[in-house]
């Protein structure tokens, strides 16, 4: 089911990609917008623990860190994993640390993940590492009384394409979750809720008209045709894929990738749902006090208490 949210709000992105030079430009200006600071107005979780480390990346190197936030006395608690967005190349979890305290006080314990960045570390190490992070979430979300067997995805941008194929392809051996490398890994995942992701390469649009698909991917199309298919979501949609939310601005210049996800899902049968806002573009959910922002908010609350509550 494909709806439209009616909101009619503030446009200050669109405001922002008029004033750039171009297409080029205004894209990469609103693919990054989930780097800039957001907006704080909404009451803390009850507990938050910060910096947990959860593998490493590099013998030698510092751990990878994510972030816990739990209600008081939680007890077998629905979870929810949010991986950040920005290009696979910028940005960092604290980014959408109000967003994931939200999500906390409404019964949920939430963890907040970080990744290796491109093009330093290049596909498939962000992969590996948020299948690494749900390995260690697996293992130890019962330590801050959450319920391993009752587990949610959801991310941004970025964040929106990890998350899809945490959900689908972890089941591919190319993918090794960093930090339980070569041992047996199994995920159980309920439901996934992606904000405008990137779901296939093949078909990148106006994105095809910035470097950032190359520098995630080490590459052009014809240099390492292999990496453009394997990361590729809508290579491992099956009947399996956990139910989906789809969220997209209209005006998102990626807007297609939503669509493209949205039919590959309902092809196999996975009970998908697409919410579009019309006057929205990329990144509007870290608007935190926009209506917009708080009815995707509260949309995306409601599907995860229908599939984990």
């Amino acid at each position: 089911m494909i709806r439209s949210s009616n909101w009619i709000v503030e446009k200050p992105m669109m405001n922002e990609i008029k004033k750039a030079p171009g297409l080029l430009a205004g894209l990469v200006a609103i693919l990054f917008f989930s780097c800039f600071k957001p907006e704080k107005a909404f009451q803390p979780a009850d507990n938050s623990v910060y910096d947990l480390a959860y593998a490493q990346g590099i013998p030698g190197e510092e751990f990878l860190k994510l972030d816990a936030h739990f209600p008081n006395q939680a007890k077998n608690l629905p979870v929810i994993v949010y991986i950040h967005g920005g290009g696979w190349t910028e940005s960092d979890k604290k980014d959408m640390d109000v967003w994931c305290q939200r999500m906390s006080r409404r019964g949920y314990v939430v963890f907040n993940v970080n990744y290796r960045l491109a093009p330093e570390f290049p596909f498939p190490a962000a992969v590996n590492d948020c299948l690494g992070a749900m390995a260690w979430i697996q293992e130890h979300a019962k330590n801050f009384g959450g319920d391993p067997s009752r587990i949610g995805i959801t991310g941004g941008s970025a964040g929106g394409h990890l998350i899809a194929m945490v959900a689908s392809a972890w089941k591919d051996k190319y993918f090794q979750p960093t930090g339980s490398e070569g041992k047996d890994f199994s995920l159980s995942i309920q439901a996934q809720a992606p904000f405008f992701g990137v779901f296939d390469f093949h078909h990148l649009g106006a994105m095809a008209l910035t470097n950032i698909p190359k520098k995630f991917l080490g590459g052009s199309e014809k240099q390492v045709p292999e990496n453009y298919c394997r990361a590729s979501p809508v290579s491992y949609v099956s009947k399996d894929t956990p139910p989906t939310l789809i969220v997209v601005g209209r005006l998102d210049p990626i807007y297609h990738q939503s669509k493209i996800y949205y039919d590959a899902l309902k092809k196999a049968g996975v009970p998908v749902e697409m919410i579009v806002y019309p006057a929205q573009t990329h990144g509007f959910d870290i608007q935190f006090k926009r209506k917009a922002s708080i009815d995707a908010f509260e949309k995306m609350m409601s599907f995860f208490d229908r599939y984990l509550k």
